[in-house]
Formats: structure tokens, sequence, C-alpha cells
């Protein structure tokens, strides 16, 4: 490292320290990043993949675990942020039970119904 390097970094270390402002200050060797680089940039793209289907494992698991309503008909996914309910129940409170679970779970996020109620049979 040259001297007008170290000069540099010092009098910016000087001017953070002086401000009140802490930093970390350091030379810029790498020009190019490297792979690592990838795998966080990709870990980032794929957080909201991520929130989305935690989200629906929240939500199936809610419905699984209601004693009285029957999911074993209903498929959950979770689009643009949406929680979507397809599939069918056996009956109109089965399809209010679901939809009231599947809210409590979502909180803000908006719940859409498309489930269709097949009375009589599975």
């Amino acid at each position: 490292m040259g001297f007008a390097l170290k000069s540099e970094l010092l009098a910016a270390a000087l001017v953070c320290a002086v401000s009140g402002f802490g930093c970390r200050v350091e030379a810029q060797t790498r020009s190019a990043p490297d792979q690592s680089d990838a795998g966080v940039v990709s870990a980032l793209a794929n957080s909201s993949v991520t929130k989305s289907e935690q989200l629906r494992n929240r939500v199936v698991t809610a419905m699984h675990a209601d004693p009285y309503l029957l999911d074993e008909h209903i498929e959950v996914t979770v689009a643009k942020g949406v929680i979507i309910l397809r599939g069918f129940v056996l009956s109109a409170w089965d399809l209010r039970e679901a939809v009231r679970v599947a809210r409590k779970i979502a909180g803000d996020t908006r719940v859409v119904d498309e489930l269709s109620i097949k009375e009589g049979g599975r």
C-alpha cells in the first residue's frame, strides 16, 4: 500500500471519528465480484420466495390443526403476496372456516377464496 493511499485512509478514518460516525475504512483491491457475492445476491433475490413459502406453510399448518376443518382437498398457494385457497370443501361452514383460518394467519395479507363446495361426498 502506497503512502498516498495510507494517508487517504487515515484521513477518512479521522473524519469519521471526529464527526461521531463509526465507519470501517479499508482499501478496495477486488475489481470483480467473486463466487460468494453471487451467492449473496441469489439469496437476496430468493428471500421473497422464502417468505411466501413460510406464509403458505403457516396457513397449511393452521388449517390442518383445526379439529373441525377437513382440509385434505384445500390447496394453499401464495402468489404476488396474496394467499389463494383452491380446491373444494364439503360444506359452507368448511368454506367459511378455511377462509377464517387463512385470514387469521395472514394478518394484513390478502386472502382470495377460489374454493367450491362439493356437498355430500369426497
